[in-house]
C-alpha cells in the first residue's frame, strides 16, 4: 500500500471477473491492460482487486494477511481457487480435422481454421503448413501451394488471405455479369413470338429446310415403294399440334352428388361431321341442324362441348354458350398459348357472375380461331376477354 502510483496513472477499465468464466483469459486482459500503465508489481497486486466481483471478491477478501509478497504468487494463488473454471485448450491433433468441405469456400475455410487455430496449446508453424495444405480441397489455391511451397506460417496466412480475397471479388464479378446479361435478355424474350406461326413471312425463308420424306422420294425414284408408302407419301400426315383442355373440375349439372353424376352420364361430347357439299362463299357461316342432335328426348340440358385451334394450338373442351356476350378465356389458357400481357386490350365494362358480383377482367385480345376438320374448315377472328376468375361468368 506503500508504494507510489506512477505518474499520470489511470487505472484501465476491465471487465470484473466474478469466478464463473477461465481465470487465465482474465489475468491476460489484466497483464495487457497494465503493462501500457508501466504499473509496478506492488501496484498491480493493489490494483487486481478492483478488476473482481462477487466469489472472486469473497476469495480475495479470505487471503491471509502477509500471504502474497508478489504478484507472480497472487496469479498462483487465483488460478489455483479457480482451477475448474479453466477451459481446455486443443490439441494440436485436432486440426486435423478441420478441412475444407465440398460446400465450403476458401473464406468460410480460413476463417474456420484461424478460429481452431486459437484454441490450441504449443501450435508448430511447421507442422500446421502441412495440415493446412492437406486439408484444403483443390482448386487454383491448393496448385499455387504445391508449386511454390511457403516458407513460415506466416506466409502461408498471408497467401491465402490474398485468395481468399480475389475469390470474393471473382464471385461478385459474375454475379454482375449474370444480372446485366439476364437484363439484356428479357426484353429480347417478350419481343420474340411464342409461337413458330407467329413469325412474319420470309424471315426464315433463306434458311435450308431438311426434307423428312427425301429417303421416301428416293425410293419412288427407284420404283422400290410399296402401295402402302404411296398412299403414304402422297398424302402426309398433319402436324401434330399442342393440345390445352380447358374445362375441368367444378360442380357441373347440379348442387347435390345425384345431379351431378346423372349430368355426366347425358354429358355427349363429339365432332360434328357433315357429308361434303358445293363450294359456297367464303363467309360461310358454320350451323348445327337437328341431324347434329345425339339421340335422346328432347328437350335437353346436355352442354355443347367442342375442340378449336387458336393461334396453331389445339384447345379441348371449349364450352359453347349461346346465351353470353362475350368469349370468355381464363387466364391459365391464355398463359399456355405463350401470349403476353402486353398484347391484352383494355375493357372497359366489368363482366357479371352468376352471384351477381363484378368480375375484373386481364383485358381482352383478337384471336384467329379454326373450327372443324379438313376439307370442312372455318377461319376467322373472335374477341376474347381474359378473366382469372374461375367463377361462370353470365
Amino acid at each position: 500500500m506503500e508504494e507510489p502510483f506512477p505518474k499520470d496513472f489511470r487505472f484501465p477499465t476491465i471487465k470484473t471477473y466474478s469466478g464463473t468464466s477461465d481465470p487465465r483469459a482474465h489475468l491476460n486482459r489484466y497483464r495487457a491492460a497494465m503493462l501500457m500503465t508501466g504499473a509496478s508489481d506492488a501496484i498491480m497486486c493493489r490494483g487486481f482487486f478492483s478488476t473482481l466481483d462477487g466469489q472472486a471478491q469473497d476469495w480475495f477478501g479470505s487471503l491471509p494477511e502477509g500471504s502474497i509478497s508478489t504478484f507472480t504468487a497472487l496469479t498462483k494463488q487465483f488460478m489455483s481457487y479457480f482451477a475448474s473454471n479453466v477451459q481446455k485448450r486443443k490439441e494440436f491433433a485436432d486440426l486435423y480435422h478441420v478441412k475444407q468441405r465440398p460446400t465450403d469456400s476458401l473464406p468460410e475455410f480460413l476463417n474456420k481454421w484461424k478460429r481452431e487455430v486459437l484454441g490450441v496449446a504449443n501450435i508448430d508453424d511447421r507442422a500446421a503448413l502441412i495440415i493446412f495444405r492437406n486439408n484444403l480441397r483443390s482448386g487454383p489455391f491448393y496448385r499455387d501451394l504445391i508449386r511454390y511451397p511457403p516458407k513460415t506460417y506466416n506466409e502461408l496466412m498471408d497467401r491465402a488471405t490474398r485468395f481468399a480475397e480475389a475469390e470474393v471479388a471473382e464471385k461478385r464479378k459474375k454475379e454482375e455479369e449474370e444480372g446485366r446479361s439476364r437484363k439484356n435478355k428479357a426484353p429480347q424474350e417478350e419481343r420474340r413470338a411464342p409461337r413458330d406461326c407467329a413469325v412474319p413471312r420470309g424471315v426464315h425463308e433463306d434458311i435450308p429446310k431438311v426434307d423428312p420424306n427425301k429417303y421416301s422420294h428416293r425410293k419412288r425414284e427407284l420404283g422400290q415403294l410399296t402401295e402402302e408408302e404411296e398412299v403414304e407419301l402422297d398424302n402426309p400426315a398433319p402436324r401434330k399440334k399442342q393440345a390445352i383442355h380447358v374445362i375441368f373440375g367444378g360442380p357441373e349439372g347440379g348442387d347435390t352428388p345425384a345431379e351431378r353424376k346423372k349430368w355426366a352420364r347425358n354429358l355427349y361430347v363429339g365432332e360434328v361431321v357433315r357429308p361434303p357439299h358445293e363450294k359456297k362463299p367464303r363467309r360461310e357461316p358454320i350451323v348445327f341442324t337437328e341431324a347434329d342432335l345425339p339421340d335422346g328426348p328432347l328437350s335437353h340440358r346436355d352442354a355443347l362441348v367442342i375442340k378449336v385451334e387458336i393461334s396453331d394450338v389445339i384447345v379441348h373442351r371449349v364450352l359453347v354458350d349461346t346465351g353470353s356476350s362475350v368469349n370468355v378465356m381464363y387466364y391459365d389458357t391464355f398463359t399456355q398459348l405463350g401470349l403476353s400481357r402486353k398484347q391484352l386490350g383494355q375493357v372497359r365494362t366489368p363482366l357479371s357472375g352468376f352471384t351477381g358480383d363484378s368480375i375484373e377482367t386481364e383485358g381482352s385480345i383478337n384471336l384467329e380461331v379454326e373450327i372443324g376438320t379438313p376439307p370442312h374448315v372455318k377461319r376467322w377472328e373472335v374477341e376474347f376477354v381474359v378473366s382469372r376468375s374461375i367463377a361462370l361468368i353470365t
